[in-house]
């Protein structure tokens, strides 16, 4: 299941003020249309109805596929992931169920890449594909800003 929050955010450009969805969970397992709309960047980001200002909100968001069994945790703060959380999905999901080890990025491109990545390529296998893809990601995004 996905979690969302509705929010009022005022335009910075013109000061309109509308509701926003901000997700902080997508399943696209249980909710696949969100699939497209992560992966065409508009999670997460206030389009004002009356100027066309774009801002994308840096809210942390966890998106998860069930299928392919991976987790991509956009995370923008520096509060570290406890012991406790892992252990908890560990107690409730077994040890070493994928839930447990979710790849974190701090940039939302970062993001994008991974989740694309681990959707055509499939998730990580270990610690070490894991840091090639993230390694692989970051050298991607520093080519495109070029």
């Amino acid at each position: 299941m996905s979690m969302i929050n509705k929010e009022n955010f005022t335009c910075p450009n013109c000061k309109h003020v509308q509701k926003c969805t901000i997700y902080s969970s997508m399943n696209v397992t249980a909710d696949p249309e969100l699939k497209e709309f992560f992966l065409s960047n508009k999670w997460n980001t206030f389009s004002c109805e009356e100027c066309d200002t774009v801002v994308p909100f840096t809210d942390n968001m966890m998106y998860h596929d069930m299928t392919k069994k991976f987790v991509v945790w956009y995370k923008t703060d520096d509060e570290e992931i406890s012991k406790e959380l892992v252990q908890m999905f560990n107690r409730s999901l077994g040890e070493g169920n994928y839930m447990s080890n979710p790849i974190i990025v701090s940039e939302r491109f970062h993001a994008l890449f991974m989740v694309a990545l681990c959707d055509k390529n499939g998730a990580p296998k270990s610690e070490e594909e894991k840091n090639h893809y993230l390694k692989y990601i970051k050298i991607l995004c520093n080519s495109e800003q070029k």
